[in-house]
Parts: C-alpha cells; sequence; structure tokens
C-alpha cells in the first residue's frame, strides 16, 4: 500500500489501474482556488520534467485535469471547525477531483497528492485511489533555532547560520508535513536589527574560525544573517502563505539580547560565590531593566511575528538576592523557586501588555513551573494558573519522567484548550551533545545507567497522550535538523494522525521518502550508532548532566564489539550518500548524511580514546602514564580535526564570564595539559555549553 507522510486519516484504493501523464491541469484555476501560482508549482518542484499549466489548450496530448471543487458535502458532520476548514478528499481515476472547504485543505490535498507521484521515463503517473483526511490537533508545531545562547556559548550551527533561501526552504518541507506553526528560539544576541539596543544583537561579533586553506585561525567579526540583509518580514509572509504561523521564542528575562553580558552590574545578584550562573537573567527591581525587556518585546512584535513563546530561566536553586528583590520577592515565600515565580508573574503581565497593545493578534505562550518536585499539589497549579493571564497558552506540560496522571492532571487544572505542547524535547538533547548523534534509547552505552529522559520515542509517546487528551496542540523540537530530519517526521505524523504504533512508524517514514532499501540502511545507522561522549572518559573532570557514566574496564569487550559495529554503520552510510546523490528528489538530504558521516568518523576515534583512557587508568608508572596522555592528547586532536572539517562554530566563548563550548575538545585538552604540565596548569574550567549548565546547579 501507498507510504505518505503523514499517513492519512483514510485511503482507499478504487481499483489497479493507473493514470498516466505529462502535464498536470488545474481546471478553472483563478475562479476556484485563491492560492498562487508559484505555491502550486513548489509543491511539485521535485518531480522533474512535470509540466503545470491552468489552461486546457496548453496541456498537450497527454494531461490529468485537476478539479477543485469547495463544499462541504464531503466532510463527517461531527468534526471541529479547524478540521472542516485543514480537511480535504481526493479521488483519482481519469481524472483527479479535490473537495474541501479551505485553502488549507486544498494545500494540504496538494502535499499528498505530489507524494502520490510515481514516475517511468519521461512519463508519470496517479494510482486509482481515494483519501479522505483532517488532523487530529489544531496546532501542529515545531521549534527550531534561529539564534540559541547566541553570544554566551556559540554563535550559530545549523538552522542558526541560514540565509532566506533556506529558511524557505525548511518552511516548504514543514508546508509538505502539514506543520502549521514554527517556533523560532531566539535565546542570546538579538538575531534582528535593534536600533534602541544595537550592542544586543548579534552584530559584529569576534570570533576564531578555522582556516583551512592556511591552516591556521583567523578573527572575523560575525553578523546573523538576518541582520546582514533583512529576510524575517519576509519569511513570515512567505510562511502566511503557506498558512504556516511564525512564533518567538524567547526567555522571560533569560538571554535577552546581549544586554546582561554588556551590562554586567544589571544581572541578579547571587547569594553565594558558589553561584556563578547569574548571566543569563537580569534584576527585575531595577526598572531599566524592566524598561529594556518592554522595548524588546516590543520591537519582537513589530516585526511582525504571530506570537511569543516566553520561557522561564531554569535555574531554581536560588534568586536575585539584592535588598530590593529580596523585600519585594524572597522574603514572601521559602523557595528561591517561588520568588522566581512571583517575580516573572509581575514581569509576564507587564510584557503582556506591550503585546497586547503592540498587536492584539499575537498570542502568548508560556514554559514555566518546571522545576522538581516534578509531580505538582492541585493548590500549587491553581494558584499558577490564576496567577497569569488567561488568554495565554501553555507550551509547556509534564513529559516522560511523571506518569501519564501529572499530565491529565494539567489539563485538568489548566484546561486542554490551553495546552499547546508537552515535554517533547528529545531533539533537543540530541543538540547538546556536541555533534554527537542521538535520537534513540538503543544509541546511548549503558542507558539504564543514565538519567536522561528523553528520545524520539518518548517524544512520540507525548505526542499521542496530547491528542488523546484532546489538548490544542503538540510541539516538536528540531533545535539539530540535519541528520535528524525523523524528528520533524514524527512531530508531524502524530500531530496529524496519531492513530499510528510508535514501532512501526519509523520504517514507514523512512519508506514514504526514501524506498524501502534506503529506509532499512537508514533506520539500522540510526538504532545503531552509538553515542560516547568525549566526557565519558575517566579522566574528565567535568561534570556533564546529560552523560554521566563513566567509561571503565569492565566496558572493554562492548567497546571493542561497538568498534567492529562501526565500521559496518561508516561502510553502510557511504552507501547511503552515493544513492542520494543519484536521485534529484533526494538531493537536498545529502547534508544530512555527510554530518552523519562525520559523527561516525568521529565515534571511531572517540572509542580509541576509551581504550586510551582506560590504559591510562591501569597504569601505575609514571613515565608510562605521561606516554599514555601523550597518546590521549594525539587522539583528542584528531577528533578536533574531523570537527574542523565540517563545523564553522567551534572555539570557546567567554563574553558571559564564563567560558563555554559545545565540544569537549577544549576542556580535555585543557585536562591532558595540566596533567602533563602541572607547573603551568590552566584553572579555568570549559564548560560544555550554557545549555546544560541550569543542570549543575551552579
Amino acid at each position: 500500500m501507498y507510504k505518505l507522510l503523514p499517513k492519512p486519516f483514510r485511503l482507499n484504493e478504487i481499483d489497479k489501474g493507473q493514470t498516466d501523464f505529462k502535464t498536470l491541469y488545474f481546471e478553472h484555476f483563478d475562479i476556484v482556488s485563491g492560492l498562487g501560482k508559484e505555491i502550486i508549482g513548489q509543491k511539485f518542484l521535485n518531480a522533474k520534467g512535470l509540466h503545470i499549466v491552468y489552461n486546457e489548450k496548453q496541456a498537450g496530448s497527454l494531461y490529468v485535469k485537476v478539479s477543485l471543487k469547495k463544499d462541504q458535502k464531503f466532510l463527517d458532520k461531527d468534526i471541529h471547525k479547524y478540521q472542516k476548514k485543514e480537511g480535504y478528499k481526493i479521488s483519482i481515476k481519469d481524472t483527479v477531483e479535490i473537495s474541501c472547504v479551505d485553502n488549507k485543505g486544498f494545500l494540504n490535498a496538494l502535499s499528498i497528492l505530489k507524494q502520490l507521484i510515481s514516475k517511468k521515463d519521461d512519463t508519470f503517473s496517479f494510482p486509482h485511489v481515494e483519501i479522505y483526511d483532517y488532523p487530529n490537533i489544531e496546532v501542529r508545531s515545531i521549534s527550531t533555532t534561529f539564534a540559541w545562547y547566541a553570544g554566551y556559548s556559540r554563535v550559530g550551527f545549523d538552522s542558526q547560520l541560514w540565509d532566506y533561501e533556506g529558511w524557505k526552504e525548511f518552511i516548504d518541507i514543514c508546508s509538505d508535513l502539514k506543520i502549521n506553526q514554527v517556533n523560532m528560539c531566539m535565546y542570546g544576541y538579538w538575531p534582528f536589527r535593534f536600533e534602541e539596543f544595537p550592542e544586543t544583537t548579534l552584530s559584529n561579533y569576534p570570533m576564531n574560525v578555522w582556516n583551512k586553506e592556511n591552516k591556521t585561525w583567523i578573527e572575523i567579526l560575525y553578523t546573523h544573517p538576518n541582520i546582514v540583509n533583512e529576510f524575517l518580514p519576509d519569511l513570515i509572509n512567505y510562511a502566511h502563505e503557506r498558512f504556516i504561523k511564525i512564533f518567538a521564542y524567547i526567555g522571560l528575562n533569560s538571554y535577552n539580547g546581549g544586554y546582561s553580558n554588556i551590562y554586567k552590574d544589571r544581572r541578579a545578584v547571587t547569594p553565594e560565590d558558589r553561584y556563578y550562573n547569574n548571566f543569563d537573567f537580569l534584576c527585575l527591581s531595577d526598572e531599566r531593566n524592566i524598561d529594556y525587556l518592554k522595548k524588546s518585546i516590543r520591537k519582537i512584535v513589530e516585526i511582525g511575528l504571530d506570537g511569543i513563546i516566553f520561557e522561564e530561566s531554569e535555574e531554581n536553586y536560588w534568586y536575585c538576592s539584592c535588598e530590593r528583590c529580596k523585600q519585594k520577592y524572597l522574603s514572601r515565600v521559602s523557595k528561591p523557586s517561588d520568588a522566581k515565580h512571583l517575580a516573572n508573574y509581575d514581569l509576564l503581565k507587564i510584557l503582556h501588555g506591550v503585546i497586547k497593545e503592540t498587536n492584539s493578534h499575537c498570542e502568548v505562550g508560556l514554559r514555566a513551573w518546571r522545576e522538581e518536585p516534578f509531580e505538582k499539589e492541585v493548590v500549587y497549579l491553581e494558584k499558577a494558573r490564576d496567577s497569569i493571564p488567561q488568554d495565554v497558552y501553555l507550551y509547556w506540560a509534564p513529559g516522560p519522567y511523571n506518569p501519564e496522571s501529572e499530565f491529565e492532571k494539567w489539563v485538568k487544572i489548566f484546561g486542554p484548550h490551553r495546552i499547546c505542547a508537552r515535554d517533547q524535547e528529545g531533539n533537543a538533547y540530541s543538540a547538546s551533545m556536541g555533534r554527537l548523534f542521538y535520537m534513540f534509547k538503543s544509541n546511548i552505552l549503558c542507558p539504564e545507567k543514565e538519567h536522561l529522559y528523553w528520545s524520539i520515542e518518548k517524544d512520540i509517546d507525548q505526542y499521542i497522550g496530547a491528542v488523546r487528551n484532546k489538548c490544542r496542540g503538540i510541539n516538536g523540537y528540531i533545535f539539530e535538523y540535519y541528520a535528524y530530519f525523523m524528528h520533524l517526521f514524527a512531530a508531524a505524523q502524530y500531530g496529524w494522525n496519531a492513530d499510528f504504533r510508535e514501532e512501526e512508524f519509523y520504517q514507514y517514514a523512512l519508506e514514504s521518502v526514501f524506498g524501502e532499501n534506503l529506509a532499512t540502511d537508514i533506520l539500522y545507522v540510526y538504532r545503531n550508532m552509538k553515542l560516547i561522549h568525549e566526557t565519558q572518559l575517566a579522566i574528565c573532570t567535568l561534570f556533564f548532566p546529560f552523560m554521566r557514566y563513566k567509561i571503565s574496564t569492565q566496558d572493554t569487550e562492548l567497546l571493542q564489539r561497538i568498534k567492529k559495529e562501526n565500521k559496518k554503520i561508516l561502510n553502510t552510510i557511504h552507501s547511503i550518500i552515493d544513492s542520494v546523490k543519484k536521485d534529484h528528489s533526494l538531493a537536498h538530504y545529502v547534508l544530512h548524511f555527510e554530518k552523519l558521516k562525520n559523527m561516525a568518523l568521529r565515534s571511531d576515534v572517540i572509542l580509541d580514546m576509551c581504550f586510551t583512557s582506560i590504559k591510562y587508568e591501569a597504569a601505575h608508572d609514571a613515565d608510562e602514564k605521561i606516554k599514555i596522555l601523550q597518546e590521549l592528547s594525539e587522539l583528542n586532536e584528531k577528533d578536533f580535526e574531523i570537527i574542523k572539517a565540517m563545523y564553522f562554530d567551534i572555539n570557546p566563548h567567554d563574553k558571559s564570564g564564563v567560558k563555554v563550548c559545545g565540544f569537549p575538545y577544549h576542556e580535555l585538552k585543557r585536562t591532558i595539559n595540566n596533567l602533563l604540565n602541572p607547573q603551568k596548569a590552566y584553572p579555568q574550567m570549559i564548560y560544555l555549553g550554557t545549555e546544560t549548565i541550569g543542570w549543575m546547579w551552579i
């Protein structure tokens, strides 16, 4: 049977016949459609050689007529208004008949129609089928990155480096998958022009990049693509033409531009010297900070975004201890996390007012109350609900570390109509692994010894739970896109049609795009590649909260098996790349598999580092230890050479006052050099990404 993504609600084969054509003729297009011809054409770009016309005289001798009918007769009577607007019916025999109520339904029909096309030589074919389809949830969003901790722990990678054309391609993919909202994370220095506070934007930011030609580092001044040539307003319009909303996903007094890096005296005041994770949020008793935040939010709304999602800081073990904050917040509660909530309730009301004053149609979302205990009392949640504006939607609700009854409690208290997301952050954790592969539980060396709750399997469980509880929406994280398109497929499928067994989904989804043989190879790589993080070497003293298990002698036999399997994985990736390059319709996936190859090459070196680290721990002779450390240093450099071959932003950042880098190479180099040259020890630890520090309670 035909594999279409997302899988339609109902598909029936009319007969075994097919209709051949070289041209698609859209009958009475100008009268009944209302969609632009550019959008129609975009849907069929991958069908190389296919002609699309809107006048029968231009259709030639071999064409199929696409007839569009707008009425409600085809609909089930007991479905929601949004389902009627997005629903459609396709019937294909000698002609293609599309029935829909709204242009949203028509565009959704085209997204499926393009997948039904097959080609032999220069002739295309449609099977004779009938499809009736509509979504099972209203908001089908994904959160991706426009700037993620920019200027605090990185400049950017992946989608953070895209220009307008890159973002348009991604929006078209989302449209094909029936995603209807994209939440663009803007953490750190602002990725847009801001005339009142230009110093807070990602402009002329100094960084060192690797010069392959001369094998040296050169300093450049980096500026975000949207500041070099402003395109975000045009991108919003482009998305709107495809019925996709664009939201900003930003901090609620957390990483709001470069302001807290520049005006360090306006940061929250730490209560003790042992806390230094105050670089992301500001003292809310300082009116200058409130004024800055109001102006920042007004600027974001003026860009033309459809909504703003706020996220509270993850810091819960202390709150600003200046005298005014002590009096206003800390003195009223027993826990620092509750003081944070009090302050943020006040701030949210202020910023909510700014948003609605600037654009009354701009939605407001919130990610909050994420601290322990994970299971909250009913009274606590009712008070939280009553402390925020009633038109604020929730983009976080309990996830995989809770029983499902906790999520159901939130649904009951806040109402399903307010919940647009759960803790579906499998890909956000993938993006925290320093460009090493993590998707499935099976990727982890010793999953039973880790505290990692998030994976694609757990994401799917939560999607199904949200649909079962009739929530307004789901949200999938795509914080790292290249090599991780499966996360996008999962959000698309379960947001549209959650009636799909999780264990059957992966092969089905891959076959719908790549065909059976390639799908099997890709899934083999996905399931069998192992994540061994450099910090798991016993020699590395830095605590990395996302991978806590340390490699030891007892793992030697397992590591040897993984090393052998990794060679097979690398050969399979090479074969996949060769096949994808030969297929015009799959060419845009090449970079995904090139990145997987880079990950597998690094894994091979990291495995050698594991064996060397085990050897070091077992050695007793001082000279032997030095020799092994030198060997480990050479392997660390080899790992970094592979990193340098693919990535742009690979050096530590320290503008916040804390040195951070997502790649463990630098911290491991510091550790090895300190052991080799203790008299010249470098004391400053290099943390592994700002996203990890909130989990280190510092």
